[in-house]
């Protein structure tokens, strides 16, 4: 099992998203995964076409932290979610 599947487990990290996960059923947990497999696309993409999602007038440090900061730390963070569905899965 994973590191973030484990954590959530034993109630650290998103041990709300284990407990709501664990009694779903696998077609919807199939269908979030896929769902947070997209959004990682999409940041992915805000990263490097930032200006197709922003505004024009953003402030260059604004920018900066979105690139270099918030859109990378939410990937990794769809990425852990990613992982503890995968381990439910696994444990069924």
């Amino acid at each position: 099992m994973s590191n973030a599947y484990e954590a959530a487990k034993d109630g650290g990290r998103h041990h709300g998203v284990y407990k709501r996960y664990r009694s779903i059923r696998t077609p919807e947990i199939e269908k979030s995964i896929r769902s947070f497999e997209k959004r990682i696309e999409e940041h992915k993409d805000k990263i490097n076409h930032p200006m197709l999602y922003v505004s024009e007038d953003i402030k260059q440090p604004h920018l900066t932290h979105l690139i270099t900061t918030l859109w990378p730390e939410e990937i990794i963070d769809f990425k852990m979610k990613i992982e503890i569905l995968k381990g439910i899965l696994l444990e069924r």
